[in-house]
């Protein structure tokens, strides 16, 4: 065995070929991650080239293979830590997801449910208009069905029952207005100088207030970022002619007038609407 071979032989067994006196069946070549190029011989020397097709020697062949198999390694690892953030980013979109459904739903519910309770609502402070202006009869016994234990006949405590209603109706659905419309409805008995002009105003206080919680919804539903972020923006312009308000003026103005949103909406496009 003459000097060069035992040398290959050496190198061979410092990049982890076997080498030495072990046996080989048959030669292998191996292409690495930057085209350097290593062949064992069947007698367990090696031979190392480069991407050029330079045949290198001693340490310089053992640099240029450690080298190209670190790149290897950085490269697999590289690409291992790539699919781990898009499994991480794909569970914290499908996490996303599922929240923004339940949020949507959570508001869609919240929605149905005061609708139908501002029916029942809208009833009794209707019937009780009637009642203070002298209807009586079935407008009467469904009042007494919809309070029941009150007196109905007693216009005070018709107003109370009828007041108490009506907060309970805002502190049950929550919007983004509902804190706002608590204290109007628990200040129209005092502002306004008859039960049947109170409980106009206070339908109109739910309806104002049920009417920015569907607008939540759409709000929400167009909203693109994180959904526990979402918060109602009362800075949304609505355009009447040439002219434009925030939500935040409609609002004012509605309440300022007594009037709902959609009732202030109408009354803003004739005001504002191009000739």
């Amino acid at each position: 065995m003459n000097k060069a071979v035992n040398g290959q032989k050496m190198l061979a067994e410092k990049m982890g070929y076997g080498g030495g006196d072990a046996p080989h069946s048959s030669a292998k070549t191996e292409v690495l991650a930057d085209a350097t190029t290593i062949q064992v011989r069947s007698d367990g020397s090696v031979e190392v080239k480069n991407a050029a097709g330079e045949t290198l020697e001693g340490e310089a062949a053992f640099q240029a293979v450690q080298a190209s198999r670190e790149f290897k390694q950085e490269g697999e690892q590289a690409l291992a830590d790539i699919e781990i953030e898009k499994q991480k980013e794909i569970g914290e979109n499908n996490a996303k997801r599922a929240r923004r459904v339940e949020i949507g739903k959570e508001f869609s519910d919240r929605n149905r449910a005061a609708a139908e309770n501002e029916i029942i609502l809208n009833e009794a402070l209707t019937l009780a208009g009637r009642a203070t202006q002298g209807a009586g009869g079935k407008a009467l016994e469904r009042l007494s069905q919809i309070v029941p234990g009150v007196d109905v006949t007693d216009e005070a405590a018709l107003d109370s029952a009828l007041k108490r209603m009506a907060l309970d109706q805002l502190q049950k659905f929550k919007g983004p207005t509902t804190d706002f419309e608590f204290g109007v409805v628990q200040d129209i008995s005092g502002k306004l100088g008859n039960a049947q002009s109170s409980n106009i105003a206070r339908i109109k206080a739910l309806k104002r207030n049920n009417w920015f919680m569907r607008e939540q919804v759409r709000q929400y539903r167009n909203w693109k970022g994180d959904p526990n972020e979402f918060a109602f923006n009362f800075n949304e312009m609505r355009g009447f002619g040439n002219k434009a308000f925030t939500l935040q003026e409609i609002q004012n103005t509605a309440v300022h007038n007594n009037w709902t949103i959609e009732e202030t909406l109408t009354n803003l496009n004739k005001r504002f609407a191009t000739k």
